[in-house]
């Protein structure tokens, strides 16, 4: 073998796991600022979405209108101040079930989509929504 194919060769085995492990870290790096980004926004809907008026929402629909209009109202404030996510909603559990609330994108048409119940494609998707929802 040559000196440069040997150079080479050490160069490529040198190279090769540092590329990968840059990679490994960068996507666990951006996944964690993704994860505190969404937990951020989370918490501040906490904060602007008060839980008795969200609790007093009943999924068959019955809403007053002052309470449609304060839970709009944060997710209205939520969306503006995150131009860049696209879903934002609120969601109820009673037993083993997850049922919209209000929905961003259902919020200024005639449909507010309360008490649509939301189904997952696996039980590991409902595990893992359900852990979501108690984001400290």
């Amino acid at each position: 073998m040559s000196l440069s194919t040997s150079f080479i060769l050490l160069l490529l085995i040198t190279i090769i796991p540092l590329i990968f492990f840059s990679y490994q870290s960068s996507i666990k790096i951006i996944k964690k600022q993704i994860q505190e980004r969404v937990e951020s926004i989370v918490n501040t809907g906490s904060f602007l979405i008060d839980a008795d008026v969200h609790n007093r929402i009943d999924i068959n629909g019955e809403i007053s209108n002052d309470d449609y209009e304060e839970i709009r109202e944060a997710i209205v404030a939520i969306a503006k101040v995150n131009t860049d996510i696209e879903l934002i909603y609120t969601v109820k559990k009673i037993g083993d079930d997850f049922y919209l609330i209000a929905d961003l994108d259902k919020l200024e048409s005639d449909d507010n989509s309360t008490g649509e119940i939301i189904s997952f494609d696996s039980e590991e998707a409902k595990n893992e929504f359900n852990e979501l929802l108690y984001v400290n």
